[in-house]
């Protein structure tokens, strides 16, 4: 992590840490002699969080804003092994898995059918458009305000109720619990990812 922590001083913005088989990831922290780099991804959840590493051969490294999304694949097995082994309590039980957002692919259907058509070339264009356009936003035109280095967009009024109306929904069955205890880790990070 000690890489990571200069790539980050380079980068106000954070990074993408891609890793194609994420269980590796995951058991490199996992480690003996690891347990500084589990906290370190834990608190470069929150992007905000200033973080210094002392070194002998290289110095003093202050960053600012640790700010790292991780993006990558995990087999559902693994994933369960994983997950079961920090449901048991121990160094895993740490809230660092729970601050993934889970996307799944679903199952194919069962038989097949070819499929030969031209590409949908609006679809791709309008596609590639959306992503330029998150990619080269200007938050000052969109009216993002300045508070010590950090900019911030404020909802407009029906985005705020909406919000509300979710958070509110989100937190009440939270508190109602009922939910298996590792769910409930997971879904209590959902606001703060949001």
């Amino acid at each position: 992590v000690e890489k990571l922590g200069e790539l980050l001083a380079e980068n106000p913005h954070g990074i993408l840490c891609f890793r194609d088989e994420l269980v590796g990831w995951l058991k490199a922290i996992d480690r003996d002699g690891h347990q500084q780099d589990r906290a370190f991804h834990l608190e470069s959840f929150n992007g905000n969080s200033r973080f210094t590493f002392d070194r002998v051969g290289r110095g003093t490294i202050e960053i600012d804003h640790a700010v790292q999304s991780v993006l990558g694949g995990i087999q559902p097995g693994p994933f369960i092994s994983y997950l079961a082994a920090g449901a048991q309590g121990g160094s895993s039980d740490d809230g660092l898995v729970q601050r993934f957002q889970l996307l799944t692919w679903p199952d194919p259907p069962r038989g097949f059918t070819l499929v030969d058509r031209v590409p949908d070339h609006a679809a791709r264009n309008l596609a590639q458009e959306v992503m330029v356009c998150l990619a080269t936003i200007d938050a000052v035109n969109l009216g993002a305000q300045e508070d010590k280095g950090w900019w911030s967009l404020c909802f407009d009024a029906e985005a705020q109720a909406r919000w509300d109306e979710w958070y509110t929904a989100h937190m009440t069955s939270l508190r109602e619990g009922g939910l298996p205890p590792v769910l409930a880790a997971h879904f209590g990070k959902q606001p703060k990812t949001c």
